[in-house]
């Protein structure tokens, strides 16, 4: 996505964009709390990093955020998905990468389960899919990352936050969020 402008209160003072924002980048992307039918939470474990992830990835230009999500779970996790709440929005400046990423977080639900349909650079980093038996132990699989790469430093402490948020949606709404039909 093309990146327009930044504003903070020092941009909003001076009524122009600071200089450093120069050469920089956006991402939209679609991350997924998916539960199936035994309330286990999906997780995308990475090989390579001995790591885990939430399922979900970049929106492709012109697509619908609903549609990407569909399609990024379908792609990772071979799962079809019903959408059961907003979670929120993500924030990231990488510095290093002079990027911006916005992710939109999605309570979900799976309808079906079949086939992943992982990219070979998934494949060659070891991405396989592990249901984990709780909300409470994808928290802890994700904050005990064993990597320290900076990706993977940013992935950790987003992905957690959107559990954690996720958590707080489904203690105040079980009845909602856990009802099957």
């Amino acid at each position: 996505m093309n990146f327009i402008g930044f504003a903070d209160d020092q941009a909003a003072r001076e009524q122009k964009m600071p200089e450093w924002i120069k050469g920089w980048n956006t991402r939209v992307a679609v991350r997924a709390v998916l539960l199936d039918e035994q309330d286990r939470v999906a997780l995308m474990y990475i090989g390579a990093y001995d790591s885990y992830k939430l399922p979900g990835g970049g929106v492709d230009e012109g697509e619908f955020l609903e549609v990407a999500l569909k399609r990024e779970l379908l792609e990772e996790t071979g799962c079809t998905i019903k959408p059961i709440v907003d979670i929120g929005v993500f924030l990231e400046k990488v510095d290093e990468r002079k990027m911006f990423q916005t992710s939109f977080c999605y309570l979900v639900r799976v309808v079906k389960k079949g086939e992943l349909m992982l990219t070979d650079k998934e494949i060659s980093k070891g991405f396989e899919l592990r249901w984990v038996e709780n909300i409470e132990k994808a928290i802890e699989l994700i904050s005990n990352g064993k990597t320290n790469q900076s990706h993977d430093l940013y992935i950790r402490i987003r992905d957690k936050n959107i559990l954690l948020a996720a958590q707080k949606i489904i203690s105040q709404n079980r009845d909602l969020v856990l009802n099957k039909e």
